[in-house]
């Protein structure tokens, strides 16, 4: 799954465990070494020490509802959990610098999700058609959001850190026109 990567399925507590250093492979289609276990996968969870998450990784794992993600992904490749519509809960490691296109794609069991200081760049489409998700907070070290990066979101309040649109965020990233909080400080007394 990775030149220094390995991979192990616990079948009693129906977890994907990616382990090792480095760059996890891109995958096309039904490709991913895991592929057989993906109706079994539940939680998966990204050891620290993996830096990227491949293209198409975990796409339409329909009954995998836990993600967690170590501190060491700067990356999370294009359609890497798109269609896993239980998904419920995903923990972003400190150090994501990228949320790639449709990453999030259709995991219409999501309501929230924290995206951490590190994030400054969020790909087309990431979290559209997630229809459950209720709030996103933006923070200003996103410089660039993708077209349509929330379409289709129809409960969603988006909280921006930043007092404006920043100047690299694409003009359609709200293409569904939710209501935004501009200058949001989640800073509490």
């Amino acid at each position: 799954c990775g030149d220094n990567l390995t991979w192990t399925f616990n079948e009693s507590t129906d977890t994907l465990t990616i382990s090792g250093t480095g760059d996890m492979y891109d995958y096309q289609g039904n490709t991913a070494p895991w592929q057989d276990y993906k109706p079994s996968i539940k939680k998966v969870v990204i050891s620290d020490g993996i830096t990227s998450i491949g293209e198409s990784a975990f796409t339409a794992c329909k009954n995998l509802e836990s993600v967690t993600i170590g501190n060491d992904v700067t990356e999370i490749g294009l359609n890497a959990f798109n269609s896993c519509e239980n998904l419920k809960t995903v923990v972003l490691g400190d150090s994501v610098e990228t949320i790639g296109e449709q990453a999030f794609f259709y995991c219409e069991s999501l309501t929230s999700i924290d995206i951490p200081d590190s994030v400054t760049a969020i790909g087309n489409s990431a979290f559209s058609w997630c229809d459950n998700l209720t709030s996103v907070v933006i923070p200003n070290s996103v410089t660039s959001i993708g077209a349509r990066a929330f379409w289709s979101c129809d409960s969603l309040t988006i909280y921006c850190e930043a007092a404006s649109k920043p100047s690299g965020w694409n003009s359609n990233w709200n293409y569904s026109n939710r209501p935004i909080v501009w200058g949001y400080n989640n800073v509490t007394s």
